[in-house]
């Protein structure tokens, strides 16, 4: 995720400094722990984000805490998490279904109308996965100038090895108390507070000192406790034995101490407790201490390495997973790719993690064993092509959060013919360098996605798509042109366009036609209200069954209550597509009503945004790994940036939809409905700025939608299609 486990004996050994000491210094900082931070902490805390899907101001949030560095002259040097450690998957299902069992019950209270309850209970959780909010903080650095990376590994290990060596690149090091896993020098920053202008921090030796052991002793100690990647010694929270219902560190140690110091013993002597809990605890333990052991790093000289390399074990692949390139670290590193196609590679191991919301449907389990595989198939079949054959031909599980049982392994199409794999066939596209000056764009639309689907409908520009026989294509050096070429192959690949690399004449004309209508009515700032992106999300989702209005989630809270069925199915279905887009709101936390109904839609929309963006990820990756494009550059970041699906909205702009359609009908006059659009900022979501745009768009994001939908006549059953233009009917009875 990764959840942050914090002992709460050792964060009482804090010690407090004057900010001043840092005057002119940079300070190392582990980005999850540094936003699991802010979202713990006013003004950024949001009780509500769990049941609202998302955050509603957190970019400025981290703006305005970026600028708080800035004004006390202190450097922020962030590392961001990169692949998860062994064992970090199966910790963060275990916390993840933990944290929807307090989900269900803050809903429960809300439903039952403890609002104050449900608030406080909302608020106590931590399902949010916080590397949503990498893209927003990368790009914020970088406009700051402030340089960053992203660690191999886990965060925290790379800041140790800049602790150890005494890096000239920062005075100080602040994390989590994971840092105490790794030969630190001592010191590690736990919180700088720039109101009152003090430091907290915590040392190492002092833990040592006071709790009378040796420094592998508290290694061992803290994994018992717990880690983001191996869950806590079930002794351990076992009424029988621990004399606290929430152990700290202390209680792991005195079990050390009767158990020789070792933790092979103490397992031993506790054998039928583990048996009924988590039977392969010890082998889990010894897997992440030999990973604490030999941590990979990035190296000053920016070469990856193992700490202790020489006692390296030959089996370190089960603790460490298999080793990649590189280059493939590099663009990790760089903010071009994530790291979750690359950990699905190292471990052969391909987890969905247990979703923010805490709701299952069927059309979600469904969504995820069936309809999405294909396209985690072409993420291995497009990266495994520059990887050595030792990895290519080996399969990768997909592991599920909600079935321990279900089976299905990945494997990459290299056995095909040549002519046959994916890599070969989306070898075949390539585009001119600055294709928009040869190809421009229609007139008020340069947007991604608006452009490849609009310009696939010329007739000149397929043709510039083909790799030339006997042709060598000259690397891209444009990142614009790079983004279109990316985009090209993936819209390839999930079939909107043909092997002439024309536009595929129903679902690829369909979003076509969408995009051209939400052109026309919306013009230049279509791109930046996410419009395109949405429009197509919302094709994507009717391809797989699941934005139909006929699955309403009637089990869920908050489903339409007014007019006929056919109305609520309208309503139903505008709000759900409402969900695409952002709700312009204040930075203050979000105060207003909240839908369990449309949180649980917006858990398929965020499993195919993922999906989608796990694709172009890896074709971006391809690109650079096939030389089809000049490596040597700075703005991996910004052409990273440029791709759709990076951003997840929250329902927030669904539910004030549903708020105004709620409280109005088709026989008012435009002027009265016009108060009730401005009544759901005055009676119900008081923070919502600019609702009257919104709804508006809205209203031309359904038009939009039915225009494309004109074209699936005979693609699609005649009933969704039917419940589409009721419900643009249904708008347009309403007009604002």
């Amino acid at each position: 995720m990764p959840f942050i486990v914090e002992d709460s004996w050792i964060a009482s050994q804090a010690t407090t400094h004057d900010i001043a000491e840092l005057d002119d210094c940079s300070v190392a900082v582990d980005a999850s722990y540094y936003l699991k931070y802010l979202l713990d902490h006013p003004p950024s805390h949001e009780p509500l984000l769990p049941a609202l899907g998302g955050l509603t101001g957190i970019a400025a949030h981290i703006d305005q805490a970026l600028e708080a560095w800035q004004v006390a002259n202190i450097t922020p040097f962030f590392i961001f998490d990169g692949q998860p450690l062994v064992g970090q998957v199966d910790a963060e299902i275990h916390h993840g279904l933990a944290e929807h069992a307090k989900l269900n019950a803050a809903w429960d209270m809300y439903i039952s109308q403890r609002a104050q309850d449900a608030v406080n209970a909302f608020g106590a959780t931590s399902a949010f996965n916080v590397k949503y909010l990498y893209p927003l903080l990368m790009a914020n650095l970088q406009s700051r100038g402030l340089h960053f990376i992203v660690a191999p590994y886990n965060a925290s290990a790379q800041l140790a090895y800049f602790d150890m060596i005494e890096s000239s690149q920062c005075a100080a090091i602040m994390g989590s108390q994971e840092l105490l896993l790794y030969p630190i020098q001592d010191t590690y920053i736990r919180s700088i507070d720039f109101v009152s202008k003090k430091v907290t921090s915590i040392s190492k030796q002092a833990i040592v000192s006071r709790l009378n052991i040796s420094e592998p002793l508290l290694v061992d100690a803290l994994l018992m406790m717990g880690t983001t990647f191996l869950s806590t010694l079930p002794v351990l929270k076992d009424s029988s034995v621990s004399p606290r219902p929430s152990p700290v560190v202390q209680d792991a140690v005195n079990l050390l101490r009767t158990s020789s110091k070792s933790v092979a013993a103490a397992c031993s002597s506790y054998a039928d407790i583990l048996a009924n809990t988590d039977p392969n605890w010890l082998s889990k333990y010894q897997k992440a201490r030999l990973a604490v052991n030999h941590f990979i790093y990035i190296a000053e000289s920016g070469e990856i390495k193992v700490n202790d390399y020489e006692n390296l074990t030959g089996d370190n692949h089960e603790y460490l997973g298999l080793q990649l390139p590189a280059e493939l670290f590099h663009y990790v590193n760089r903010g071009l790719i994530s790291a979750r196609s690359v950990d699905w590679i190292a471990h052969n191991t391909m987890a969905v993690l247990p979703n923010a919301t805490g709701i299952l449907q069927e059309d979600y389990k469904k969504l995820l064993t069936v309809d999405l595989i294909p396209l985690r198939q072409h993420v291995v079949s497009v990266i495994h092509p520059r990887l050595n054959r030792g990895i290519q031909h080996k399969e990768v599980d997909v592991l599920l959060w909600f079935n321990t049982k279900f089976s299905y392994k990945i494997k990459s199409d290299l056995n095909l013919n040549n002519d046959a794999t994916t890599i070969s066939k989306v070898n075949r596209f390539t585009i001119p360098d600055n294709v928009q000056s040869v190809h421009p764009p229609p007139a008020n639309c340069g947007a991604v996605l608006g452009y490849e689907f609009m310009s696939a409908v010329r007739e000149k520009f397929p043709v510039d798509t083909f790799v030339k026989e006997k042709e060598k294509p000259q690397p891209l050096t444009d990142a614009t042109s790079i983004r279109t070429l990316i985009l090209l192959r993936f819209m390839y690949l999930r079939g909107y366009l043909d092997e002439a690399h024309k536009l595929e004449l129903s679902w690829g004309m369909a979003i076509a036609v969408a995009h051209f209508k939400i052109m026309e009515t919306v013009g230049n700032s279509a791109e930046s209200l996410g419009l395109y992106e949405a429009v197509f999300l919302a094709f994507e989702l009717i391809r797989y069954g699941v934005l139909d209005g006929q699955m309403k989630y009637e089990n869920l809270q908050g489903m339409p209550g007014n007019g006929s069925e056919e109305d609520k199915t309208s309503v139903l279905l505008i709000c759900r597509c409402a969900t695409l887009l952002n709700l312009g709101h204040q930075i203050n936390g979000y105060t207003g009503p909240l839908n369990k109904n449309l949180l649980g839609f917006s858990t398929l929309v965020s499993e195919v945004r993922d999906a989608n963006r796990n694709l172009v990820e890896a074709l971006a990756a391809s690109l650079f790994l096939h030389a089809q494009a000049n490596r040597d550059r700075t703005d991996f970041l910004a052409i990273s940036q440029g791709l759709p699906f990076a951003h997840h909205p929250n329902v927030g702009m669904g539910i004030a939809m549903k708020t105004f359609l709620d409280d109005t009908n088709a026989e008012e006059s435009v002027e009265e409905r016009q108060k009730h659009v401005q009544g759901v900022v005055d009676r119900w979501i008081p923070f919502a700025t600019d609702i009257y745009e919104d709804i508006t768009l809205v209203y031309k994001l359904i038009d939009a939608i039915c225009e494309g939908m004109s074209g699936l006549a005979g693609v699609i059953p005649e009933e969704d299609r039917v419940r589409w233009f009721t419900a643009q009917k249904y708008l347009q009875a309403r007009p604002i």
